[in-house]
């Protein structure tokens, strides 16, 4: 990965009528603002398991883990970055759980139900937190601390010869923990977070 920035400063200080001070910034100047960095992304371990009930019906499940702590961030040449203690400090390992069932109600009409559970990646208690320069002129200094997500499907189908139609009401549900800013003794503002979508898809074949 690579990020790109720039800066530069130059300015002039006339003091009085004793002459001109020019001061240049000749880093920002020279140099091309270019941060690589190479991320290394945690295992994913996954086992999952289906049944079909008298060919009309099919459930299934599915579960899944990754420690997002044991990622890493290095240099190109390797070399550990400081921000990789951060994530070890901050992040955790995230358990995800899926189920869904389909039931042909007939030939050409399916109904179906699902269920996903993804624990958070990141540790209680106030762990996670931005961490910002103390000499940034960044502005964003907000952040939240995402909690369990929980996602609920429900949908009906249709497939015929050459037209097929799908309609599905999905409904998500978190918790995160607001903070304007880092402070040891700010308290976050607990967030609930609901959200709605209906998505119809229409199609035909030729």
């Amino acid at each position: 990965m690579k990020e790109y920035n720039n800066a530069y400063i130059d300015y002039n200080l006339n003091k009085d009528t004793h002459g001109v001070k020019e001061v240049v910034d000749k880093y920002g100047n020279g140099m091309d603002g270019r941060y690589e960095y190479h991320l290394i992304t945690p295992w994913k371990f996954n086992v999952n398991a289906g049944y079909t009930i008298g060919g009309n019906a099919a459930l299934g499940v599915e579960y899944e883990y990754a420690d997002y702590s044991s990622a890493r961030l290095n240099d190109p040449d390797g070399n550990k970055l400081v921000q990789t203690n951060d994530i070890r400090s901050m992040m955790k390992g995230v358990h995800t759980f899926r189920a869904g069932m389909e039931w042909k109600v007939a030939p050409e009409f399916a109904f179906r139900l699902g269920y996903n559970h993804v624990t958070a990646s990141m540790k209680s208690g106030g762990d996670a937190f931005k961490r910002l320069p103390t000499n940034s002129v960044r502005t964003d200094t907000e952040y939240s601390n995402t909690g369990a997500t929980h996602n609920y499907t429900l949908g009906f189908g249709y497939r015929g010869k050459a037209f097929y139609a799908d309609m599905a009401y999905l409904y998500t549900h978190y918790k995160e923990g607001f903070y304007a800013f880092e402070h040891i003794d700010l308290p976050g503002t607990s967030i609930a977070n609901d959200n709605h979508k209906v998505i119809l898809t229409l199609g035909m074949r030729f």
